[in-house]
């Protein structure tokens, strides 16, 4: 005995989402639906080893990915049947989902591909009628759909996102010729948006440059008022500078007093048995804060060991003043006879250390070699004035920084604005005159009853 087909009513009941579930009220024209009733298949992709060797198809993983974009030419490739080649093949509009790992659900829309296939940790999913694959992916970028994958991640003990669980997600579905002008819209206002990004992020990534050039003016005697003549000196081999005759060139051991020997390590469970509010420092600055103190007065601490004695991703050299604590993870030094603390400072942030550094995967700046450092020396009175000078330089640089930083914000408040207006159809794309989505998909649904 056959089995009974389902009439429209019924697979129309089951493709709606239940009103008491819809997460936000939306246009009359526009429906709640569960993403598998959008789409004509989701498929898990193709299990096999990549290989560098042209021996088949590109063969697309979830790390090929990356901000949107795939780089085909750097794509691996696979070997694999004739048969399953037909059924991994992508094509275009096809959108691939990731499905595990800290990417989960991230989506890219297969554009005009090169001869490919996708991986086990993708889901391809592959549009109906209903559903213009754009508007889709577009969707699979916004507040609602991340919201509910995110749902899914911590509900599970390993992240992912199976058939089952992205089938079962819940889509706001206009008429197809509003997903299309919505697509539009977004995508043109996004585009502006990234734009006007990419303009803060190079402003941003111009401030290392801009303060080197500070730096390197200061210790060459530019930031004084006063004109001198000049000689050449050859730092180290990384470093020559033209500095005024009158300066000169020592080596750190020659101007500053080393307190290493009051340093005191303390472990992390120890500190929470000390715990107040004198700072405790290591290598690149504050790490905790604790009840008594190693230091009083003015110093110079220079991170002695870590990554950023190579990477420098931070200030390698901070003052710190009053009561401190230090463990061994930073030198501590005093300049003599009453210079300036703060001209030291700034000046081993600008010298490169490679030249010092033992070791790559533990570098380490130890004590015999940071004596060895040349110091760019003029009178104290100098010293004074030019690190003021870049004091204040460096301040208006910070800010302006801040500045980029405030507006990166908002930019990404007005892109999730954007996002979420998109899907409720607020960005002024609803025509109430246009047909009901809910026309379309009985229209759709007519052809498994047949």
């Amino acid at each position: 005995m056959s089995k009974k087909k389902k009439t429209i009513e019924e697979l129309l009941e089951e493709a709606l989402v239940p009103e008491e579930k819809q997460l936000y009220e939306i246009p009359e024209n526009w429906v709640w639906l569960s993403l598998k009733n959008s789409l004509n298949s989701i498929q898990y992709g193709y299990t096999e080893t990549s290989s560098l060797q042209v021996i088949g198809p590109k063969f697309l993983r979830i790390t090929d990915i990356q901000n949107d974009k795939v780089d085909w030419s750097a794509v691996p490739y696979c070997k694999i049947t004739e048969k399953e080649f037909e059924k991994y093949k992508l094509e275009d509009n096809d959108i691939v989902v990731a499905r595990t790992g800290a990417t989960t659900g991230k989506s890219y829309l297969i554009d005009k591909p090169p001869v490919s296939v996708f991986a086990s940790y993708l889901i391809r999913l592959r549009c109906n009628d209903i559903m213009f694959p754009r508007f889709l992916w577009e969707f699979m970028k916004s507040p609602v759909y991340w919201k509910q994958i995110t749902v899914v991640k911590k509900g599970s003990a390993q992240p992912g996102a199976n058939a089952q669980i992205l089938g079962n997600l819940s889509v706001p579905l206009p008429p197809l010729q509003e997903q299309k002008r919505i697509t539009e819209k977004v995508e043109g206002l996004l585009g502006k948006i990234e734009e006007a990004k990419q303009l803060i992020e190079e402003a941003k990534e111009t401030f290392e440059l801009r303060r080197a050039a500070i730096l390197e003016k200061a210790f060459s005697g530019e930031l004084l008022t006063s004109s001198f003549n000049k000689i050449t000196k050859k730092i180290n081999e990384q470093i020559t500078l033209e500095i005024p005759n009158h300066w000169e060139v020592k080596t750190l051991s020659d101007v500053v007093e080393n307190y290493n020997n009051q340093r005191i390590p303390v472990s992390q469970k120890k500190r929470e048995e000390m715990e107040g509010d004198i700072p405790y420092y290591g290598a690149t600055g504050i790490v905790d804060f604790v009840d008594g103190y190693t230091h009083e007065g003015e110093f110079v601490c220079i991170g002695e060991d870590g990554a950023n004695l190579l990477s420098r991703s931070k200030p390698q050299a901070f003052v710190i003043r009053g009561k401190s604590w230090v463990n061994n993870h930073a030198h501590v030094v005093k300049m003599n006879d009453n210079m300036c603390n703060n001209y030291l400072m700034h000046y081993i942030n600008f010298i490169p250390l490679n030249d010092y550094v033992t070791g790559t995967a533990q570098p380490k700046l130890n004590r015999k070699n940071l004596d060895k450092i040349p110091i760019v020396l003029p009178p104290v009175n100098e010293q004074f004035s030019i690190s003021q000078k870049i004091e204040d330089l460096l301040s208006k640089e910070i800010e302006m920084m801040n500045v980029c930083d405030s507006n990166l914000h908002g930019i990404d408040i007005i892109k999730q604005s954007i996002m979420n207006k998109a899907f409720r159809g607020e960005l002024g794309t609803n025509d109430p005159s246009e047909e009901n989505t809910i026309e379309l998909l009985k229209e759709v649904l007519q052809e498994q009853v047949k």
